[in-house]
Parts: structure tokens; sequence; C-alpha cells
């Protein structure tokens, strides 16, 4: 296990996933998603997440790079449907 940043967690799993968790900096509810280890650790590297990981959501790559999540991200922002 490690940390991302202060409120988000990440452990590596065989199988190439990456669970990461943590309490969403806005509504502080808990959090999770899962996203490729080398996508993961390319973002880390200094590639744009958008590139490192496009098979993973815009809001749970937004988890993962502030710590917000989609409803955090609707609170702060509204929901845009």
């Amino acid at each position: 296990m490690y940390q991302l940043h202060k409120q988000v967690n990440a452990e590596d799993y065989p199988d190439g996933q990456t669970r990461v968790w943590g309490r969403c900096k806005i509504t502080n509810k808990a959090y999770e998603c899962w996203a490729p280890t080398a996508g993961l650790k390319e973002w880390q590297r200094g590639t744009k997440i958008q590139l490192a990981l496009p098979e993973v959501s815009a809001g749970d790559r937004e988890f993962i790079k502030s710590g917000i999540s989609p409803d955090g991200w609707d609170q702060l922002f509204g929901d845009p449907a």
C-alpha cells in the first residue's frame, strides 16, 4: 500500500490492477476505483493522466489525481447532464 496524495491510497494487485481508495476532499465520503497498474505508474512518471489511463473514467481519473470523487465534483460544479 502507498499514498498517491494525502487522502488517497493505492494498492497494486498481481492481476495488473491497482485499487485506489480514500475519502473525497469535498464530501468526506469513502470512494474507491480501480486503474491499470502500468498506466498509474506511467502517470506517476509524468504522463498526462488522460493519456496514461484512457480506459479509466474521467470521474475516477479526477479522484486519482485530486482526491475529488464524482459526487464531490457534482457538488462543486453541478451535474453536467
